[in-house]
């Protein structure tokens, strides 16, 4: 259950400062309440991310790049992505997800939709213009 994954990494956490935690799991995993997933995260504390439907991918180039971009995705949810106070090009879907071309838009279709955003991060960046600002945003708020 990823719920419990990421509960006990607030638990393992309260000891240290400064770093988030990232787990990487060859099962497929689930919240308890929906069917399976690639992966779920808390901001400020970490990640859980499964592999397990991205095995099936004939083209190790593709698994890896759908990897990738799966980890980049919930390292932005880590990081305040994509924040509650926004209100232009937002979806909720399992959460707040972008509706821009970029990494943090949501993956329902697994692998059809990762395949196609590992596609687009590649050949147009990560982020879009609004999530670079959001994640911007996020690190100013963090010096204070």
């Amino acid at each position: 259950n990823a719920r419990s994954i990421l509960d006990s990494f607030m638990v393992s956490r309260l000891s240290v400062q400064a770093q988030i935690l990232i787990m990487i799991v060859c099962s497929d995993i689930n919240d308890g309440k929906t069917g399976p997933f690639v992966g779920g995260a808390k901001e400020d504390i970490g990640a859980v991310i499964s592999i397990y439907r991205f095995l099936q991918l004939f083209s190790r180039s593709e698994r890896l790049s759908c990897i990738k971009t799966v980890t980049l995705h919930e390292v932005g949810h880590v990081f305040g992505l994509v924040p509650s106070s926004r209100r232009n090009n937002v979806v909720e879907s399992f959460g707040l997800h972008c509706t821009n071309r970029c990494i943090m838009r949501q993956g329902l279709r697994v692998p059809q939709d990762w395949i196609r955003m590992a596609e687009d991060r590649i050949r147009y960046g990560t982020l879009c213009q609004q999530c670079k600002e959001d994640l911007r945003t996020y690190f100013c708020s963090k010096k204070s």
